[in-house]
């Protein structure tokens, strides 16, 4: 994508994130966590991700990781604004080799609203014709959204371990280059 915005119907508004924009990302992506992932297993309960996604310590780690976003020519990072407010984001990189799609998340009150199907596509551009991997929470509608992309779990099942040792579960999934023309084009 370059510096331009993309207006979508609903009036929200996609572009680059800038340095500004950090600390709104932060408050977003915690209460979204605490909405989608509490209770995806028995013992993250809402109180063990609130706990977590509002501990200074993963958000000083989340401010530092969307920095460089911003700021690294291998890693990119998108807002969703409606009006001044940001309803959403989106990130893509490339480490040690392999393309990722490294985090989407829209407001709850926002999901269904074509935000996340724009940021596939900008993602989509961003990273070209190469397969695509990503991590993704079982058991959150995450899980059919990108299998609606066309991408398919790897069998490889990573787990992101929280700060009081509880795990939360991961499911990685990969859209191969072959396949992203005909998932995208099912989402127009």
């Amino acid at each position: 994508m370059t510096e331009q915005k993309v207006n979508l119907p609903n009036g929200v508004t996609l572009e680059r994130a800038k340095i500004k924009d950090v600390s709104k990302i932060v408050d977003l992506l915690a209460t979204v966590q605490i909405d989608t992932y509490a209770n995806v297993t028995p013992d993250l309960t809402e109180e063990v991700v609130r706990k977590h996604a509002e501990s200074k310590k993963f958000q000083r780690k989340i401010r530092r990781r969307n920095i460089l976003r911003i700021i690294h020519p291998r890693r990119a990072l998108w807002i969703a604004k409606s009006g001044e407010e940001i309803v959403g984001f989106a990130s893509a990189e490339i480490r040690k080799g392999k393309h990722w799609n490294s985090g989407l998340y829209v407001a709850i009150s926002q999901q269904g609203e074509g935000i996340g199907t724009a940021f596939m596509e900008e993602r989509k551009r961003w990273h070209g014709p190469v397969d695509i991997y990503l991590n993704v929470v079982p058991k959150t509608p995450a899980v059919n959204f990108h299998k609606s992309f066309g991408f398919k779990p790897t069998g490889i099942e990573p787990a992101s371990i929280y700060e009081n040792g509880q795990t939360l579960p991961l499911i990685e999934m990969r859209l191969a280059a072959q396949d992203q023309h005909r998932a995208l084009r099912r989402h127009k």
